[in-house]
């Protein structure tokens, strides 16, 4: 069980994204963009995530968006650090895959 259900976070990213994360019942996260999505991209989305923890305060949350965006993220919340790996079809990419690895600073809501 992720000890932070019912709770609330801000990540702000190296790369300029920004985001509030609620974290719902039912292994469900619901994100909320709170910058400029310049890419047209949703600005919320609900999630369902698998969980891994490895410590009391480290835990990777993985998931699948319906646009085939996948995210690993890692949370260090004795950190306050978010370490975030995205990918996304791209034709052009290596193995037809994008993506993304970003690092961000956690505040809790």
């Amino acid at each position: 069980m992720f000890p932070h259900t019912g709770r609330s976070i801000e990540i702000l990213y190296n790369t300029g994204y920004h985001f509030r994360v609620d974290y719902l019942p039912d292994q469900q996260l619901r994100w909320t963009s709170l910058a400029d999505r310049a890419d047209g991209g949703p600005l919320t989305g609900t999630e369902t995530y698998h969980l891994h923890q490895q410590s009391p305060t480290i835990f990777t949350l993985n998931w699948i968006e319906d646009s085939g965006l996948t995210v690993s993220q890692n949370l260090d919340f004795a950190a306050k650090q978010a370490y975030t790996f995205m990918t996304w079809a791209d034709p052009t990419a290596r193995g037809g895959r994008a993506f993304l690895e970003h690092v961000g600073r956690i505040t809790m809501l």
